[in-house]
């Protein structure tokens, strides 16, 4: 896993130490991937030295720009791409058929990933001893059938009353060398090239394990970005989400579009940290986030912004929103109270975002309205110990 990334303008920016892991785990692949920069510029290949720590993830194998158009720029990460494989090597070929497969379990069975029939084809499949699929995965490399399939493999039931007479595969492995599944193309007709087919299969197997590293990448990226936004206690947004959102909200109500901005701060945390210890601190700030984010709608945006400060944003066309929110955030109150602290209370500071011009101002007002009110609440108690 990559640690956590550094931003700059919203655009997240991996560690020196980390882009250069991602580079050299590419390095020990069985195949050549270049990476490009934003202009199309290549700025590094894994069959030469690092020359930069960009980790632009557009990503290319060797040896498929010779398989044409049908394969060269189908995106990694696209939804349909195992399917655009088979697709690919079903018009490169002239075969009638081409499945990507994942092995699963002990290698057993397999699971259909992508197709060129379609996705009526999708689901497990047991391994049958003796057939292709199996003696494919046994030699960990090309095997290619020709004649009356139905014949040459009698248990294997797919191929009865096929009319198949052309069966060829080849697997893919990971990074740790590991088999992982493998293409396979079929045909009624018997294909006469089979040095040309095992050259496609091969690139169809480079192209699916190369977009296996980038999904995994691109994952162990999305994660890092997740991570960067979450509140580790809470689980709600961080301050740094709320910094980068906050000004997108403005710009919408800019738009015309309504929203209102809550800033608020629990009351009474201090005297829990105090008498009952920072662990219970901690089962408050959690029970509070749990019950102000039940409490609200999914679309409303939550934030902890740090210590026992909070901030809503709210945006929607409904009228009378002042009281509406306020409504919410008593709500989720008198669910911590139940939760084990009868004395918590919350302070709270309300601005429309039509209210203001900038998302400085917006906060700055509610911030200002929410230690009024916290004040209030203090000189109504005099005897309770300041917050």
């Amino acid at each position: 896993m990559i640690g956590e990334p550094t931003w700059q303008n919203d655009v997240m920016a991996l560690s020196q130490d980390d882009s250069q892991r991602i580079l050299a785990s590419l390095s020990r692949l069985p195949f050549g991937i270049r990476v490009f920069d934003s202009d199309d510029a290549e700025i590094w290949n894994s069959k030469a030295p690092p020359s930069a720590s960009d980790t632009s993830l557009r990503a290319e194998v060797d040896g498929i720009p010779r398989m044409g158009a049908a394969i060269r720029r189908i995106d990694p990460l696209s939804g349909d791409f195992f399917s655009r494989v088979a697709e690919a090597i079903v018009e490169e070929s002239g075969c009638d058929l081409s499945y990507v497969s994942r092995f699963i379990d002990d290698g057993s069975r397999y699971v259909i990933v992508g197709a060129s029939d379609g996705p009526g084809r999708l689901g497990h499949s047991t391994l049958t001893a003796g057939a292709p699929c199996e003696l494919v995965l046994q030699s960990r490399g090309f095997r290619h059938y020709r004649g009356d399939l139905a014949e040459m493999f009698p248990d294997d039931t797919d191929f009865v009353g096929s009319g198949l007479r052309t069966y060829a595969g080849s697997t893919y492995t990971g990074p740790e060398g590991m088999v992982l599944g493998h293409v396979f193309c079929l045909s009624k007709s018997e294909v006469r090239d089979v040095e040309r087919l095992e050259h496609l299969l091969w690139l169809g197997t480079t192209a699916v394990a190369h977009a296996l590293v980038t999904q995994r990448m691109s994952d162990e990226l999305s994660s890092a970005r997740r991570f960067s936004r979450t509140d580790a206690l809470t689980g709600l947004h961080n301050r740094h989400a709320f910094d980068q959102d906050i000004k997108r909200f403005v710009e919408r109500s800019v738009s015309g579009e309504s929203g209102i901005f809550a800033f608020l701060d629990l009351d009474g945390m201090k005297q829990v940290n105090d008498t009952q210890g920072h662990l219970m601190g901690d089962k408050l700030l959690m029970s509070f986030a749990g019950a102000l984010r039940s409490s609200l709608r999914p679309t409303d945006s939550v934030y902890r912004l740090g210590g026992d400060e909070f901030a809503v944003v709210w945006m929607t066309d409904e009228s009378d929103l002042e009281r509406r929110i306020r409504g919410r955030i008593e709500e989720a109150i008198e669910k911590v109270r139940r939760d084990g602290f009868p004395d918590v209370s919350v302070s709270v500071g309300i601005r429309l975002f039509r209210e203001v011009d900038s998302a400085e101002r917006l906060v700055a007002d509610a911030d200002g309205l929410m230690y009024e009110e916290k004040s209030q609440k203090r000189s109504e108690r005099p005897s309770r110990e300041a917050e």
